[in-house]
């Protein structure tokens, strides 16, 4: 069984699902052969694989770190209402903690899900685009 060519694979939209999966694993949306970060939590200018570009997407990923932080931190304020420690004090230092923490080393993810989703809306808005601009030449005149 041939494989196809590296150049083919990374053109072809892969589907939803793998591309929010690609996302959550940090790797590139389009193919999936490289990182998407060069620190933790600094994009790279683009995949090495395929040349899409991460950097210059950085900022459509906003609205989606701020909305996941609000859900989060919700969350927690439920848990807080929710759970009654024998010593408030120690109470509030765990979970204000781990709070912190979950919504820090949970950052380089959300953003790579958040980039994954840009690729989608970007990837499905071109393709509804060129199946209009086709189906307006064959229309006869």
């Amino acid at each position: 069984m041939n494989t196809p060519r590296r150049e083919n694979r990374s053109i072809a939209y892969p589907g939803l699902f793998p591309v929010l999966f690609r996302g959550a694993r940090m790797q590139c949306p389009r193919c999936g052969d490289d990182t998407l970060y060069q620190r933790w939590n600094i994009f790279k200018n683009h995949c090495e694989a395929c040349g899409y570009g991460f950097e210059d997407r950085e900022g459509n990923c906003w609205f989606f770190l701020y909305s996941t932080t609000a859900a989060l931190t919700g969350l927690f304020v439920i848990l807080m209402l929710l759970w009654k420690p024998h010593d408030i004090l120690l109470g509030r230092l765990v979970l204000g903690t781990a709070s912190a923490c979950v919504i820090a080393l949970s950052l380089p993810m959300r953003k790579g899900i958040a980039l994954a989703l840009e690729f989608v809306t970007e990837t499905r808005g071109s393709n509804l685009l060129l199946y209009k601009d086709s189906e307006q030449e064959n229309k006869p005149e």
